[in-house]
């Protein structure tokens, strides 16, 4: 094999990864939900942890003012409550674990091979650990996401974003969800504009960026703005997965251009990135006319068409669909 060849990454099946990702990180062999009898599972850990408190509670031990006391009948019904609140207590989380890991397994099953890079065990148990206490099923979807996404692609959610997002409420997601068809990336950087009219005409508030902000979604300062330098042949550009704004400058010099964003933390693109999103025609056309607005004499803006992006690269249709120029000094179909 001659020197600069890459050696092919070898594809698994992204079910069987499921499995041995599970079983590795968190000692817990996971069969598909159509696959089990859920009722014979829970009697028999139920058994195991009956039994394990039987070998370990024989007497209750207790010291009262100097002495040792067995007090073996209310010991008895000691052991039964703690029996009982055991029991309830760790059939919820497996119950809440198992929840999780079958929306992974659903959003995996129309997969076909996924790379064999292993998924760290640490994150593994380190996911588990939050999603046992989570009960809600909105959020055991995120969860599950999350799962599926890091089978795909390892080390996709650092240890900081899984707690940011154990620390989110079902209000916080949804208004999360609700904001992502505004996110438009540029220059490697994904956000939300600040100019407060165009948050109020697509039905946000400030206190919802606010509170993305206070949950570790989203920088909320009001002092993040980006400014790109644009001339005639250096063009800037934003985009989302509908439509590409081109900023062109009308001269050899340089012209600096600036608008004010709420830029996403690495938890907000990482969440962003699992999360299915429409997205807002409009917003693209909005913020161009904006930058437009306040540089008149100096760029032109051209709005065309997305067909499709492959990571950085973004393939459009080589005719604008709307133009912002000196010529015009409008919005000009084409």
């Amino acid at each position: 094999m001659g020197e600069g060849l890459e050696i092919a990454k070898v594809l698994v099946s992204p079910i069987e990864k499921l499995i041995d990702a599970t079983k590795s990180g968190a000692g817990i062999l996971y069969q598909p939900k159509h696959l089990r009898r859920m009722t014979d599972a829970k009697v028999y850990e139920i058994d195991q942890i009956s039994d394990v408190l039987r070998k370990n509670s024989d007497v209750l031990v207790s010291y009262n003012d100097g002495s040792v006391i067995a007090n073996i009948p209310e010991w008895d019904e000691f052991v039964n409550r703690t029996r009982h609140r055991l029991i309830c207590q760790e059939l919820r989380n497996q119950q809440n674990i198992e929840a999780v890991v079958d929306n992974a397994y659903s959003e995996l099953q129309n997969e076909t091979t996924v790379t064999e890079e292993p998924v760290d065990a640490d994150w593994i148990a380190r996911l588990f650990s939050i999603v046992k206490d989570v009960s809600n099923e909105e959020m055991q979807f995120v969860w599950g996401k999350i799962l599926a996404g890091e089978i795909k692609h390892p080390k996709s959610f650092s240890f900081r974003t899984l707690e940011t997002i154990r620390n989110m409420s079902q209000k916080e997601a949804e208004i999360f969800q609700r904001l992502m068809p505004l996110i438009v990336r540029s220059s490697g950087a994904m956000f939300i504009t600040s100019k407060n009219d165009l948050l109020i005409k697509y039905g946000t508030s400030y206190g919802d960026i606010m509170l993305l902000d206070e949950c570790g979604l989203i920088n909320s300062s009001g002092t993040v703005s980006l400014n790109p330098e644009v001339s005639n042949n250096d063009e800037f550009f934003l985009y989302n997965n509908k439509k590409i704004a081109l900023v062109k400058g009308l001269s050899e010099k340089n012209v600096k251009i600036s608008f004010g964003i709420h830029l996403l933390t690495r938890a907000g693109r990482e969440l962003y990135g699992i999360l299915a999103s429409d997205v807002n025609n409009d917003i693209i056309e909005d913020i161009a006319k904006d930058i437009f607005d306040h540089n008149k004499n100096s760029v032109e803006v051209n709005i065309h068409k997305v067909n499709f992006i492959i990571g950085e690269q973004i393939n459009y249709d080589d005719i604008p669909i709307l133009h912002f120029g000196k010529v015009n000094k409008s919005l000009v179909e084409t």
